[in-house]
């Protein structure tokens, strides 16, 4: 009983592949990739604040936010937080400024959230502690809250930062 049912699944697969190969039509959209800005280290993610200003933020795994206007990558940092962020290594590493998230209201009330590696702090005995071993690059993972700078749209509050969330993570890549 258990084969014929599962010699039937197969079968069932087998036909739902070749019948939706055949019915999958050719597009009215195309897809292509447009370069925003040079010169990045280790972009991980773009994305527009939904506040209507057309801006672009790109956010470095080292640890700044960095705003597209008009075209042009602008010189000064939407917000730089690479003094709280652990080294990173130089050929992998899964910690640093990890993400940015736009609160739905942003235009109105300029909170945005980030996440980002912080060094970890603690027994000295501990595992991830000990340069000889392994197990090295211990953290901790943060979600905080920033706003935007009152005087300036292309700034962030760098002092308005205030973390929500923390959790210790044992390992540099996760």
């Amino acid at each position: 009983m258990k084969l014929r049912i599962l010699a039937g699944l197969c079968l069932l697969a087998s036909f739902v592949a070749s019948s939706t190969e055949a019915q999958i039509l050719q597009s009215p959209f195309t897809v292509e990739l447009q370069e925003v800005a040079t010169g990045l280290a280790s972009p991980i993610m773009v994305t527009h604040a939904g506040d209507g200003s057309g801006r672009l933020f790109i956010v470095e795994q080292g640890g700044q936010i960095l705003i597209v206007e008009n075209g042009v990558l602008l010189p000064t940092p939407f917000l730089d937080i690479s003094d709280k962020i652990p080294d990173l290594g130089t050929f992998f590493d899964e910690r640093g400024l990890l993400g940015l998230a736009f609160h739905p209201d942003y235009a109105n009330n300029g909170r945005f959230f980030i996440r980002h590696s912080i060094p970890r702090t603690g027994d000295p005995d501990e595992s991830c502690n000990n340069p000889n071993g392994f197990i090295v690059g211990c953290h901790s993972e943060v979600l905080a809250e920033y706003h935007v700078s009152a005087t300036d749209p292309n700034l962030a509050d760098p002092n308005s930062g205030m973390i929500l969330f923390s959790v210790d993570e044992p390992e540099f890549n996760h």
